[in-house]
This record gives structure tokens, sequence and C-alpha cells, in this order.
């Protein structure tokens, strides 16, 4: 999918004039949030969809292992919105939206684990958009307000399994 063509179903992105990097991590003890701040992580409490404050505890970046960044209650991908993936076919006009399971996702860091009888592996960086608040039927611009923030991710897919003789496409 071209640029061009990402642009006419993805809402337009407004970066903050100061914009908070929230991540995940742990050092020794249960899950906690932070604000990344150069090579400290200022911990923090609350909500972090909604409200949140910062704790006087303060973590060296070296020293913590990042998490990934959220539990999401579910998690939607896009199928074959890339060029090279639908060849000379007709991109599809709605994107093809599937479920993944909460157990895809991975630790930064930790190893991916390639199941018995996977022999066509491929991996695909993406672009993760974390949806902060309940959203349907709205516009477009609507659409953008409900955007918490953006990560990264890598999508590791079995080729074989999804266009193989015994496919099941996603």
């Amino acid at each position: 999918m071209s640029t061009s063509d990402v642009r006419t179903w993805l809402p337009p992105f407004r970066p903050q004039a100061s914009t908070t990097k929230l991540l995940r991590f742990c050092q020794g003890g249960p899950p906690a949030y932070g604000i990344l701040r150069g090579e400290r992580i200022r911990q923090i409490r609350g909500n972090i969809f909604d409200d949140y404050e910062e704790t006087k505890g303060l973590h060296w970046v070296s020293r913590v292992k990042f998490l990934c960044p959220c539990e999401p209650p579910k998690i939607f991908a896009v199928g074959r919105n890339y060029k090279s993936h639908i060849g000379d076919r007709k991109p599809p006009e709605n994107p093809e939206i599937f479920f993944k399971p909460i157990s895809a996702l991975q630790n930064p860091g930790d190893p991916i684990v390639i199941p018995r009888g996977a022999s066509n592996v491929h991996f695909e960086g993406e672009l993760v958009a974390v949806i902060g608040r309940r959203a349907n039927g709205v516009s477009l611009s609507e659409a953008a307000d409900a955007i918490f923030g953006v990560t990264c991710g890598n999508d590791v897919s079995e080729r074989d399994w999804q266009i193989g003789p015994q496919r099941d496409l996603q």
C-alpha cells in the first residue's frame, strides 16, 4: 500500500508539542508504568489512559526490564495492506481486520518461540496504534482523538500456514 493509500483510511497524526514517553517495566517487583526522561524512568501510579500521577520512584533505564507497553483487552490487526502481499491483485476497498490473541504480545528482548513444523517464518515491522478510549462509528477526526499513542511491533508469521494448502489466511 502506498503512502497515499494509507492516508485515505488513517486519521491524520497530530504530534503534540511535548511528547510523553510512557513505558511499562519491572525491576525486581511487580510491573509498573513510568515516564521516560533521558536515562531515567519516573514511576507513575493510576490509570495511564485517564489519570495518573508521578511518584517518587526513580529507576535507571539500564537496570530495568522493559515489558510490552500495556495489557490490552484485545488486539486488532489489519491484513492485506502491503503491496508485496497482494501482488497484482486489487487492494481491498476496506481493510481486512482480524484478531490476534493477547498471548501474541512479547516483551522487548525476550525470545520469539517458533512453533514446531514452522519452516517459512517471516517478520515485519509494524506501526501499532494504542487506542485509549471507546470509539464506535466515529468520524476520522474523532478516531484520531481516540488514539492514545503509537509504538512499534514485530509481526512474526508462518507464511505456509497462511497461504499453503491448509491455510487460514491470518
